[in-house]
């Protein structure tokens, strides 16, 4: 893959990356469809470390043998109708529902699993305010 150019501040001279490598035993298929299915495993990657740190795959004491693999199958499950229920409800990008992101993190498009938790949160505290 070639060297990315980048820019430290708008007004700053253009740097250039190293170029990375892929080593793959795959040597029927194009670079760019290897280099998409790279980036949709890291994107598997990325979500199974959030439901690890947000939802606590994994982490839960149980007290019975024969829960602890139904364990981690319910909090993907959960996670998962959270985020079809935030893609339904806000649509896939962004939105104003969500909390300002940090700086290092501005020109993240998608909610992570830590704002969608949040979100839900705070709906849940809204809508228990009203109720109880």
């Amino acid at each position: 893959m070639a060297p990315t150019p980048y820019r430290k501040r708008k007004s700053s001279k253009l740097y250039y990356r190293q170029p990375a490598y892929l080593l793959t035993t795959d040597l029927k298929s194009s670079a760019q469809q290897l280099l998409q299915i790279y980036f949709d495993r890291w994107q598997i990657e990325v979500n199974h470390r959030e439901e690890k740190d947000t939802l606590g795959v994994g982490q839960a004491q149980l007290w019975n043998v024969h829960a602890v693999p139904k364990q981690t199958v319910m909090v993907v499950a959960a996670y998962s109708a959270l985020l079809l229920a935030s893609l339904q409800a806000f649509g896939i990008e962004r939105g104003k529902a969500y909390q300002p992101l940090p700086k290092w993190r501005r020109n993240a498009y998608r909610p992570s699993c830590l704002d969608l938790v949040t979100l839900l949160r705070k709906e849940i505290g809204l809508y228990s305010g009203i109720c109880g």
